[in-house]
């Protein structure tokens, strides 16, 4: 908690243009204190969700998983489309968790956009934490 405490102070004192980009699994509360930025970029194959899928699926579709034959088999089945149809990456960006959808090409270009981008704050005599 503490390293996580100091990480986000630290995300929140940066004064130059904040870019996240979520290639993995962006789940749970991480999403919500890292991805903050004047960028956010969401590569394909990426998952963001505020649940895990496979536990969201054992929620949303109880009724369904209780009535099947194979309980294992139908959770990963409909885990798999519940990922791909609300956890994408284009599902991100539709449902405005991020800006733009892109293949691992386009970062670059993404962040050669804000390299000149600088936010003007009053100058700190000493900072809140030790790093």
């Amino acid at each position: 908690l503490r390293e996580a405490a100091r990480l986000a102070g630290t995300y929140a004192d940066a004064t130059t243009a904040k870019v996240a980009v979520i290639t993995g699994k962006a789940v749970g509360v991480a999403y919500t204190a890292l991805a903050n930025a004047d960028l956010t970029i969401a590569v394909e194959g990426c998952t963001v969700a505020p649940l895990d899928p496979k536990a969201a699926v054992t929620v949303l579709y109880k009724d369904e998983l209780e009535n099947g034959t194979n309980i294992a088999a139908d959770t990963a089945k409909l885990a798999a489309r519940y990922a791909a149809d609300v956890c994408s990456a284009a599902a991100a960006v539709e449902a405005g968790l991020a800006d733009m959808a892109v293949v691992r090409a386009a970062v670059v270009s993404a962040l050669d956009m804000l390299s000149t981008k600088r936010t003007q704050r009053l100058p700190k005599k000493h900072g809140n934490m030790t790093l």
